[in-house]
């Protein structure tokens, strides 16, 4: 089963963000530090932003001094500052970039270096180590739903799980206003003078209020985005999109791992000879060999072939999950699954049929989604926003496909 976004555009759109136009307002206002520069970004990059206590990175955080996140209302440009001069890092911005031509990430540090000038390191080597991938790409780190350690709200964006976030968030609220640096941080009119702020909600589940779980969305799209334009840089892309579409679909929500000759449907469509001519086809088209006796194909041996080392799909900093994410590629959670391979699948194959029926997104969750998540939706990559869909396919006539594709 897919659950994907629809490409609907609403009218709507985030301010675009970029290094290149924080260097030009360093230079345009001679700004000398990061307290200079704050008050200058704009309002939905500083109304966006969740708080760290305990860092794993190169720029510490502590209870009293939490590190800023700043994502904005799209996640593709994500800004990152401490509170205190004996912090490490405290003198330098930590920024993360999502190309949207390149579909990358890119990672810069950025200090200043006199009035109007920010000297920028692009993607630097000691960076790597824990974000950088085997094909020297940059991996955003972030735990998936619904525990976020080091972070404020830690445990379902929720600050009063936990008495010792709680009480330092207390603190952090009472004393920002004075702090020359988190007084920039702009809060809804509504959330002025909750001492659990930003984590403030009035109901179960109030998006705008769940900066954490907004944080995480944004970045296992984005990177959902990198990943599909991996794929589909290859050239056998196209021919192997009902297969691709064979691993994701599923009608119990939940996504295949194998492509196996001992599956009784697999069986029914292709005899044990044809399935050996499909493997030898497969690994052929790459350059490469199945072993002998070889019978299924792994979901991790078929993005292997593209290139791709499945460990990358996870954002788990160890990233031992390899297809644990949302609004990704691939998902185990069914209730969202990225629309990448869906849509270009149906834009190859637009006389193939599949049962489907359209709700909105607020609906699939019961309407308690804000519509900040919709505009939010309706600023990404490739268009693709607030509307969802169920989308199913029988499994027999994608097998059936996928043999018309590789054997007559």
């Amino acid at each position: 089963m897919f659950v994907y976004l629809i490409g609907c555009f609403l009218g709507w759109q985030a301010h675009a963000y970029s290094v290149l136009e924080l260097q030009e307002l360093v230079n345009k206002n001679a700004v000398t530090s990061v307290e200079e520069l704050l008050p200058l970004l704009p309002d939905d990059l500083r109304r966006n932003f969740t708080l760290q206590h305990t860092s794993s990175g190169l720029q510490e955080a502590s209870y009293e001094f939490p590190r800023i996140f700043l994502f904005g209302i799209a996640g593709d440009f994500i800004l990152t500052f401490n509170g205190h001069p004996s912090q490490a890092g405290f003198d330098k911005l930590e920024i993360l970039e999502f190309d949207t031509q390149e579909k990358k990430f890119h990672l810069y540090e950025a200090g200043f270096s006199g009035v109007g000038r920010m000297e920028v390191t692009k993607d630097p080597a000691k960076c790597l180590a824990c974000h950088g991938n085997a094909r020297g790409e940059i991996h955003p780190i972030f735990k998936d739903y619904s525990l976020w350690p080091g972070f404020f709200g830690s445990n379902h964006d929720s600050p009063q799980r936990n008495p010792q976030e709680l009480a330092a968030l207390k603190e952090f609220n009472l004393g920002r206003a004075e702090h020359p640096r988190y007084q920039h941080l702009v809060y809804e009119k509504r959330q002025e003078g909750k001492p659990e702020a930003p984590f403030f909600r009035e109901s179960r589940f109030n998006y705008e209020s769940m900066p954490n779980i907004r944080l995480m969305d944004y970045l296992h799209w984005l990177n959902g985005v990198r990943l599909s334009a991996r794929l589909r840089e290859s050239p056998h892309y196209r021919a192997l999109l009902p297969l691709l579409v064979y691993f994701a679909n599923s009608l119990a929500g939940f996504s295949k791992e194998e492509f196996s000759q001992e599956d009784p449907l697999v069986q029914a469509v292709f005899s044990e000879a044809e399935f050996r001519i499909f493997l030898e086809e497969l690994y052929g088209a790459f350059g490469k060999k199945p072993a002998d006796g070889q019978n299924r194909l792994k979901k991790a041996e078929l993005y292997g072939l593209f290139g791709l080392d499945t460990s990358d799909f996870s954002m788990e900093i160890g990233r031992g999950s390899a297809f644990g994410f949302r609004l990704g590629l691939l998902t185990r959670d069914p209730d969202f699954v990225n629309g990448h391979l869906l849509a270009d699948f149906r834009l190859a194959f637009p006389s193939f049929q599949a049962r489907y029926s359209f709700f909105s997104l607020r609906e699939m969750v019961g309407g308690l989604i804000q519509t900040d998540l919709e505009k939010a939706f309706a600023a990404r990559i490739d268009g693709y926003n607030s509307l969802a869909g169920i989308e199913e396919y029988d499994e027999k006539d994608l097998l059936r496909l996928i043999k018309r594709g590789f054997l007559f």
